[in-house]
């Protein structure tokens, strides 16, 4: 299992949305996560808004073969830390390509 975080500068309630964003997911239970050219990458399967978020992930494989991942936002002095834990891939540039938009 993989652990990666980083801090933002912004609280919890704008750093979920802007995850969800970036993964072009509506948040809702049982929304698909698209790529910037439609295809399905996951599926939202657990969400507490500006609290955590947990999805399944397979990018280019067979959704049976998927990775589990889960987000929590805590609030830190200064914004936000989204603690990512994965069953499979490394999340850390993707999530330093998120922390670039603030």
């Amino acid at each position: 299992m993989l652990k990666r975080t980083v801090d933002v500068p912004v609280d919890p309630e704008r750093a979920s949305i802007a995850f969800t964003a970036f993964l072009n997911a509506e948040g809702a239970v049982g929304a698909r996560l698209h790529d910037s050219i439609g295809g399905w990458r996951g599926t939202v399967s657990d969400w507490d808004p500006a609290k955590s978020l947990s999805f399944t992930w397979h990018p280019g494989r067979d959704p049976q073969r998927a990775d589990h991942v889960t987000v929590t936002f805590t609030p830190v002095d200064g914004g936000t830390r989204l603690d990512l834990t994965s069953t499979g891939d490394d999340w850390q540039d993707m999530l330093n390509l998120y922390a670039e938009q603030f």
